[in-house]
């Protein structure tokens, strides 16, 4: 196994999810402090996404660590997160993009009133948008150059070890 490209991974998983979790966890703070404001089916739909995302982070980040250890779980889980952050979608009122680290997208988008447009966006550090009932009508569909890399190199290096 190549443990340069490895524990790089694994530093980057790391990061990756402690940033998730953070910010998650703000989220949740906020989400409680103005509990009162929200209807209860909304708070806890918000709460269920939380709850999701931050096991995500979670993964990420005890991905992260495995994976400096060289155990073979460690592999397993980073590639199920990196799995994760490959695809971006927004159509017909379901959203989704998770990033957890680095975000390189190559996206096609078509608004109503707009032209097919293809876009190359870079985001640094971690982010989720999972939405089932937008009002949103834009046409997305992408990848995440980075999470894809990732992905088949741990492929690679799973399949030199088994």
């Amino acid at each position: 196994m190549d443990r340069k490209g490895t524990k790089f991974i694994a530093i980057y998983e790391i990061i990756g999810g402690l940033l998730g979790m953070a910010i998650v966890l703000i989220l949740l703070y906020k989400l409680f402090k103005a509990y009162a404001q929200f209807d209860q089916g909304v708070f806890l739909a918000t709460l269920l996404t939380c709850i999701i995302v931050l096991s995500l982070y979670i993964v990420s980040f005890i991905a992260g660590i495995l994976l400096w250890k060289a155990k073979l779980l460690g592999n397993k889980l980073s590639l199920f997160i990196q799995a994760l952050q490959i695809p971006n979608i927004s159509l017909l009122g379901f959203s989704y993009i998770f990033v957890s680290g680095i975000q390189l997208a190559l996206n096609i988008s078509k608004g109503l009133s707009e032209d097919i447009k293809f876009n190359l966006f870079f985001y640094l550090g971690s982010k989720f948008d999972i939405n089932l009932f937008s009002k949103e009508s834009t046409f997305l569909i992408g990848v995440n150059i980075i999470a894809l890399l990732i992905f088949i190199y741990l492929k690679k290096i799973n399949k030199n070890t088994v």
